[in-house]
């Protein structure tokens, strides 16, 4: 069957090249970036995986060796990695300290962390993929719930969490994983996990000029409404990137069907800039992939399973 993750349906939504070039044809760069927003961002999390599968100072003993073991092998990002790794390394120690001072953690049980789930989009040839940041359960009431870890410049997000599709998606997966395993409609919409706690660190040092709050745990929670809308989303996008590949697989011009969508984000958030540009301008654009990138495995993610035990 054809894996599906949800961040490549935000990349297809995204833009249709980036889709083309990372997902498609499964390039990555030659150079491997270990600094910037991206990177930041994979370090908190790592960290914050092993805090709770292990322990706080095993988050942080992987934490300063992960940007060691970075700044050794890639010598020519070293200042820029030592300084994301100061970063990570400050929001990190206040996460640990702000989560045992206001005991955010006291009414959840861990069940799961950094947990893969996947399961058959119903009437379509499509396997739904995805990979949990924390299953957990609330104390105070038996309740069924993710934990979602984002790194953020500051909490204007919050206001837009409702309509925001990752944790939507994965309440979906969960949803139709109950029905897969012969659970009633009935019950799976009882027993199904209903809602998300979106846990954001703010990437700030916490200084003396810092204005507080550095860290913010807010809920929301997704009705059996909200999921029926949005199986018709994902059972779109996903029918839209099948008729795209049937399209590319038949010697459709990429131009045709995978077109460009740039956005001032381009510079940060996508590993193609450099060479979406000459797809368009008549410049030997296939020439500059093959001398800056390399054939990788877009789903990678969802493979690997080498992770801290305890």
């Amino acid at each position: 069957m054809r894996r599906l993750s949800h961040s490549e349906m935000k990349m297809w939504q995204r833009c249709r090249r980036k889709w083309w070039l990372s997902s498609y044809r499964n390039l990555v760069p030659l150079q491997e970036k270990k600094s910037g927003a991206a990177a930041l961002g994979t370090r908190v999390h790592e960290a914050l995986e092993v805090m709770y599968e292990v322990s706080d100072d095993a988050a942080l003993a992987t934490l300063a060796a992960g940007i060691e073991a970075d700044a050794a092998a890639f010598p020519e990002q070293e200042e820029q990695i030592r300084k994301d790794g100061d970063m990570a390394m400050a929001m990190v120690e206040g996460y640990i300290q702000w989560s045992a001072e206001d005991g955010v953690d006291q009414d959840l049980e861990i069940l799961d962390v950094e947990a893969k789930i996947d399961v058959k989009l119903p009437d379509s040839p499509v396997l739904l993929v995805g990979k949990l940041d924390q299953r957990a359960r609330r104390k105070s009431d038996g309740a069924r719930v993710f934990v979602d870890h984002k790194t953020v410049d500051d909490f204007s997000r919050v206001a837009l969490l409702k309509q925001d599709t990752q944790m939507k998606h994965y309440h979906l997966m969960e949803f139709l994983k109950l029905l897969e395993e012969g659970v009633s409609p009935d019950e799976a919409a009882e027993v199904r996990t209903g809602g998300a706690y979106y846990n954001m660190l703010r990437k700030v040092k916490r200084t003396g000029r810092a204005k507080p709050p550095f860290y913010m745990r807010e809920y929301v929670g997704h009705n059996m409404d909200d999921l029926r809308s949005y199986f018709f989303h994902v059972w779109a996008v996903a029918a839209e990137i099948i008729e795209a590949e049937l399209a590319l697989d038949a010697g459709q011009d990429h131009r045709l069907v995978v077109y460009p969508n740039p956005t001032r984000d381009c510079s940060w958030d996508c590993d193609f800039q450099a060479v979406c540009p000459m797809f368009d301008d008549g410049s030997d654009a296939e020439g500059m992939v093959e001398m800056i990138y390399r054939k990788g495995n877009y789903m990678s993610r969802y493979d690997d399973d080498s992770r801290p035990k305890n």
